[in-house]
């Protein structure tokens, strides 16, 4: 008699996993724990299965989030033209800013490492087209966008720090104190100011700054 003790145990399949069950999983761990939360380890452990199952999918982190960036952006809806072409442009980066607040985790990942999403490329050539129609030439348009894509991506994190501050610490913020002891004699703009800035600190005018920005970006270029 054969002891089955000691016999050899057949080996099940490995489990089968899909790209779109990776990206999935990707996707609800930066939602959940943004940036830091997704390692490949961990992605592997959520779908029971080893690490090297999950490059048979992906090459790599990197390419895994590039994945979910375009998953996410392909759920967007451009907004309608409507207006002159400055209105449109700020329409669109207005659009763009209140899709990235509701996304914190996007925010994080894209202001920590050179990613973007393909499917970004239709909003890109329409931002591209209206500064094109506003009178710059392409590389202007192209210096626009990435001036004005600066400002909202650090609207954003900025605000997303501060809160995070004022909600942790429960105290003054230092940047405030500093404004608030400001004298009079010797910094006078800064002490009339203070109150002011506190206040517009505290709540972001996203869209009368970017109106500034574009309209500013679109006169100097007229002027060469």
């Amino acid at each position: 008699m054969t002891d089955s003790s000691s016999a050899p145990r057949p080996r099940g399949r490995p489990a089968r996993i899909t790209r779109d069950e990776i990206v999935d999983a990707a996707a609800t761990r930066l939602r959940e724990g943004g940036d830091a939360a997704l390692t490949m380890k961990a992605i592997a452990t959520d779908l029971g299965v080893s690490t090297m199952a999950l490059y048979r999918h992906v090459r790599n982190r990197d390419e895994l989030i590039v994945a979910v960036l375009d998953r996410e952006v392909a759920t967007l809806d451009m907004p309608a033209p409507a207006g002159d072409a400055q209105t449109q442009v700020c329409d669109i980066f207005e659009w763009l800013y209140l899709e990235l607040a509701a996304r914190p985790w996007v925010v994080e990942v894209i202001s920590r490492g050179d990613f973007t999403a393909p499917t970004i490329r239709d909003v890109l050539e329409r931002i591209m087209e209206k500064f094109v129609e506003l009178g710059l030439d392409v590389e202007r348009a192209a210096d626009a966008y990435l001036t004005v894509w600066r400002y909202t991506i650090g609207t954003l994190v900025i605000g997303k720090r501060t809160d995070e501050t004022r909600a942790v610490a429960h105290r003054e913020l230092v940047q405030d104190a500093a404004l608030v002891q400001a004298s009079a004699e010797q910094h006078p703009l800064l002490h009339g100011a203070a109150s002011h800035w506190i206040d517009a600190r505290q709540s972001i005018d996203y869209r009368a700054g970017l109106d500034a920005l574009v309209r500013g970006l679109i006169n100097s270029s007229r002027d060469y």
